[in-house]
């Protein structure tokens, strides 16, 4: 897709381009949503606050696999102790999909700084998820 190729196109932190993949994270296409999430940290710096609040926004999208994908990609936008996005990963270890659970546990330890009595116990939740592979991550 378009959005897929912008990397090649345009250099890292082109901000024109990081709005337009951001805009095309609120679109009603999954797939395209789906695009935009990976094609942002190819564009955006780091900590890049428009860009970390469109990803931990996908992390409540109606289509699990941006929710799982969006929890995935969340540290290659956060540096470690980011409080929201802890938080919100946090909140996807009650999803209703075991993917996103699963990838909400493996990618809390990412995450937490610090905090490691807080990660243990959010992480226990993990280990008693019905789902095995939730589980097992």
């Amino acid at each position: 897709s378009a959005c897929e190729a912008l990397p090649a196109l345009v250099e890292k932190g082109h901000q024109a381009s990081i709005t337009e993949v951001i805009d095309c994270l609120r679109c009603s296409d999954a797939n395209l949503r789906r695009a935009a999430w990976q094609t942002l940290p190819e564009l955006a710096e780091k900590g890049h606050k428009g860009s970390v609040a469109a990803v931990i926004s996908c992390l409540g999208d109606s289509d699990s696999h941006v929710r799982s994908s969006a929890c995935q990609a969340l540290p290659q936008f956060v540096e470690r102790g980011h409080r929201a996005a802890v938080e919100a990963v946090i909140q996807r270890l009650t999803d209703k999909t075991p993917d996103v659970r699963k990838s909400a546990c493996q990618v809390l330890p990412q995450l937490v700084d610090g905090g490691v009595h807080r990660c243990l116990h959010v992480l226990l939740q993990c280990f008693v998820d019905d789902n095995e592979e939730v589980a097992d991550a």
